[in-house]
């Protein structure tokens, strides 16, 4: 269902930093179709990484990298992460079906301190819900309060990641009739590291159903994301 799943597409360029000219603002596309996510202002740097069998992870040949940028006044440490919006009409299929699950691949650098994460599936239920999903964003183990427009269908437990690529879901999330957008969800639930640390996103999955299948590349048309 997702469309650049993979995040082999920047159009916008790579990195995506507070220096360029598509920058790492809160709302902004870092990722084709991705919508970067945090509090305050310059706190991570968006990057397409390298993967492959050189890192471990044969089915990709790039994944999404978020590097802390803990360079501007406290909190230095915050929660952040990723989110892609379906439209309407790639989102029947799920809503129509009742079910769904999400999935993902992360890992961290060796040595660095980003240790959690969390995924999720939300909701709208009214016509053009802002692209900024989250609120505030609360303490580790928490999940975040949604933008108003958007209702959480269900979430991961905390997830412990490692410097090793593990694949991280959550399957069998009840879906409204009701509901208009879906989205995918993909966070760091950590307020413990530090900056230059880095968390690493790959083969994220947006399926039909209750149960959570292998990755599947899609061609670019194949889905139609929210604009």
């Amino acid at each position: 269902m997702l469309q650049n799943a993979a995040f082999d597409d920047w159009s916008r360029g790579t990195p995506i930093t507070n220096a360029t000219t598509q920058t790492n603002a809160d709302g902004n596309i870092c990722a084709d179709e991705w919508v970067l996510l945090y509090d305050g202002a310059d706190k991570f740097d968006f990057s397409r990484e390298t993967a492959g069998n050189a890192d471990g992870l044969k089915e990709f040949v790039y994944a999404l990298k978020m590097t802390a940028d803990n360079t501007t006044a406290a909190p230095s440490s915050e929660k952040g992460g990723i989110v892609q919006i379906l439209s309407a009409a790639s989102s029947r299929p799920l809503v129509l079906n009742g079910k769904a699950s999400i999935s993902f691949y992360g890992r961290t650098s060796a040595g660095d301190s980003i240790g959690r994460t969390r995924c999720s599936i939300i909701y709208s239920t009214a016509a053009d819900p802002p692209s900024d999903v989250v609120a505030s964003w609360g303490a580790e183990g928490v999940n975040p309060t949604l933008a108003a427009g958007w209702t959480l269908a269900g979430a991961s437990t905390t997830e412990t990641v490692t410097a090793t690529w593990t694949r991280f879901s959550v399957a069998d999330i009840t879906i409204p009739a009701t509901a208009i957008n879906i989205a995918a969800f993909i966070w760091i639930d950590d307020t413990s590291y530090v900056s230059t640390d880095e968390f690493l996103i790959a083969g994220a999955q947006l399926e039909v159903g209750s149960e959570v299948s292998t990755f599947r590349h899609m061609a670019g048309g194949d889905a139609n994301v929210y604009k």
